[in-house]
């Protein structure tokens, strides 16, 4: 017995700990689905969230999704009774029904990913929220048809990758969604339009497309890995020049390059948001650390006795957060060398950028 107990904590020590993490997806019986069985469905669905899920750590992955099916689709739902489970509901139909719902299925779990219940409807962002999912979809279609022989969970369905391609390539190719200038004209062009129009947003799919498709998708191609930053997308309506910033101080070290990638094929400048004058120490201890994070966070709904309005703009709000938080970052990274040495070697990013 004991034999067998040393064993499982080697176990436990050297195989990656995400293989004890599981996504539970239910397909609910609907008449209205296509061609295919609710078992076929599940299995399809399944495949494509494996590929999120299997770039994302321990702590970013999605535990439960329900799927429905209804021709006012796609959307995602949010209840507040079962907050642990996602709704999505998909409208599929047709000769490319299949490559409707993975195209589909991967721009509502990657709602899914950037917490999307946060943001409330009317947000000004939104915009850039459905740029990111528009992207998904396409970053879906092209791995599933690249690897699909690999992934394929039924003999029978061998022969998708080449017609998945066909349907990602499609939609790639149109017209509608090329744009000639760069990502900073882009930006320049209809950023203010679409923050105007947050509620009809996606009716503007495809000149959201021209950002997702022509800039952003390569870098997800690339480092998959980014779908972890994904998750750490800030609910701030600042305007995308500041918003990418509160987003590079939101996210944990190991994905800033990954912000840092994204805002710089925008023609954003991230790094310059650390502010060496301010000053941080919120529970004036002598430090910059987690306990002050927890402070000013505290206050944005509770009332607090110390002063948490960092940035000194009249109110505590998550910019306060991320200020605190990178200033503890920079606290730890300065007190601790092996830390700035290991970001510098390890991090594709930077290893990029040196070359």
């Amino acid at each position: 017995m004991r034999v067998k107990i040393v064993l499982l904590f080697f176990l436990m020590l050297f195989l990656p700990f995400n293989i004890f993490a599981s996504l539970n997806i239910e397909v609910k019986q609907s008449n209205q689905w296509p061609e295919g069985s609710t078992e076929d469905i599940k299995l399809m669905v399944e495949t494509l969230a494996s590929q999120f899920q299997k770039y994302l750590r321990l702590e970013n992955k999605i535990k439960d999704i329900t799927i429905n099916i209804e021709y006012g689709g796609p959307r995602i739902e949010y209840r507040t009774w079962k907050p642990n489970t996602h709704y999505i509901f998909l409208s599929v139909s047709g000769e490319w029904w299949q490559e409707q719902l993975f195209y589909q299925f991967a721009h509502e779990f990657c709602h899914i990913l950037h917490n999307h219940h946060e943001f409330g409807t009317g947000h000004p962002n939104k915009w850039f929220y459905e740029s990111i999912c528009m992207m998904a979809s396409i970053w879906s279609l092209d791995y599933m048809s690249e690897k699909w022989l690999e992934i394929s969970p039924n003999n029978k369905w061998n022969d998708w990758g080449q017609w998945i391609k066909i349907y990602s390539d499609t939609n790639k190719d149109r017209q509608a969604v090329q744009f000639k200038g760069t990502s900073s004209e882009w930006l320049d062009e209809f950023e203010q339009f679409l923050r105007g129009d947050a509620n009809n947003v996606f009716t503007h799919h495809l000149l959201v497309s021209q950002l997702s498709y022509n800039f952003i998708l390569p870098i997800f191609q690339k480092n998959p890995e980014a779908w972890n930053a994904v998750r750490y997308m800030p609910t701030s309506k600042s305007k995308i020049d500041d918003y990418m910033k509160e987003w590079y101080n939101n996210v944990d070290i190991q994905y800033q390059q990954f912000v840092f990638d994204i805002a710089e094929v925008m023609g954003i400048s991230v790094e310059e948001t650390v502010i060496a004058s301010i000053d941080a120490d919120v529970n004036n201890d002598g430090y910059v650390d987690l306990s002050d994070v927890l402070i000013v966070r505290s206050a944005i709904q509770n009332s607090v006795s110390y002063n948490t309005d960092i940035n000194g703009d009249g109110k505590t709000d998550e910019v306060d957060v991320l200020l605190v938080k990178q200033k503890a970052m920079e606290a730890i990274v300065a007190a601790a060398p092996s830390l700035k040495r290991l970001k510098r070697i390890t991090t594709w990013g930077q290893l990029k950028r040196s070359n």
